[in-house]
């Protein structure tokens, strides 16, 4: 993960955000959106004293059935979260698998999302 196509340069596995932190996360203001981890990161580090932004990527595996056995295949969803004041990252945007019971992220320059305008319709 830290080789050539994430160009990773951090990779912790990080457990689902507490109650504690949702709740915190609410009062501030800020209600975690499923696929809006850009947001949701910018929000809470804008709302939270001393919480900053983590760009990088979110690694999901798939097993995908092959003749010869079952093929592991790892892919990288460009994704953002926060590191508290302590420097522990914690991640509100709800997992796209539920079931989820850890995120694998990834901190990488390549994380970083440049705006691009609108297509028209």
């Amino acid at each position: 993960l830290g080789g050539s196509h994430l160009r990773g340069s951090r990779c912790r596995a990080v457990e689902p955000p507490s109650a504690a932190e949702l709740t915190a996360a609410a009062a501030a203001g800020v209600v975690p959106l499923p696929l809006r981890s850009f947001a949701n990161a910018t929000r809470l580090a804008e709302a939270s004293v001393g919480t900053s932004v983590v760009r990088g990527f979110c690694v999901f595996e798939r097993l995908r059935d092959e003749p010869s056995g079952a093929e592991r295949i790892f892919v990288g969803v460009r994704h953002w979260w926060n590191a508290d004041a302590t420097g522990r990252w914690v991640d509100i945007t709800p997992p796209l698998v539920a079931s989820a019971r850890r995120s694998l992220l990834v901190e990488s320059p390549l994380g970083v999302k440049s705006g691009s305008p609108p297509t028209p319709a």
